[in-house]
C-alpha cells in the first residue's frame, strides 16, 4: 500500500503552490491546515524519469502534532496524534536546484523537522486515504 501511495506521484500535476509571501494561507475545501513533524521519509521513487519524484524523495510519514479548520469536502480530516502518509508535490528536497524559477521556493525538510502546512485529501480509485502537500513552512 505505502509503495502505490508514493508512486502516486506521477499521476499528480504539478501545479503552483498555494503560498503568497512565505505564509501558509487557510485551508481550502479539500484540505486541513496541520502543523507535523516528519518521522519517516519514505525512500521509494517514481518510475516517470520527468518527474521530481524520480530523483528525490516525495513521500513521508508525518505526525500530526495540531490540526486546524479542515475544508468542507475533507472527508478523512488529520487530528493531533495521528500519523500519515503524506506526498510532497515539490519533493523532501530543497527546490532551489530543481525548481529554479519557483517564486515561493522550500528549504527542504527532514526527518525530525516540524512545519506548518494545508494538507489535501486526494480522492483514489485504488488508495482509501491520500495526503498531498504543495507547500509548507518550516518552524
Amino acid at each position: 500500500m505505502v509503495f502505490s501511495l508514493c508512486c502516486a506521484c506521477k499521476a499528480m500535476p504539478i501545479k503552483k503552490a498555494k503560498q503568497a509571501s512565505g505564509t501558509i494561507t487557510a485551508a481550502n475545501p479539500m484540505s486541513c491546515r496541520i502543523k507535523g513533524k516528519i518521522v519517516n521519509i519514505i525512500s521509494q521513487r517514481d518510475e516517470d524519469t520527468s518527474s521530481p519524484c524520480y530523483k528525490y524523495d516525495c513521500c513521508a510519514k508525518v505526525y500530526v502534532l495540531s490540526s486546524s479548520g479542515c475544508g468542507s469536502g475533507v472527508t478523512a480530516p488529520l487530528r493531533q496524534g495521528d500519523t500519515a502518509t503524506i506526498i510532497f508535490a515539490y519533493t523532501l528536497h530543497s527546490t532551489e536546484q530543481h525548481f529554479p524559477n519557483m517564486k515561493n521556493g522550500y528549504s527542504g525538510l527532514k526527518m525530525g523537522d516540524v512545519f506548518i502546512a494545508n494538507v489535501e485529501q486526494r480522492l483514489s480509485a485504488t488508495i482509501d486515504r491520500q495526503y498531498l502537500i504543495y507547500g509548507y513552512e518550516r518552524k
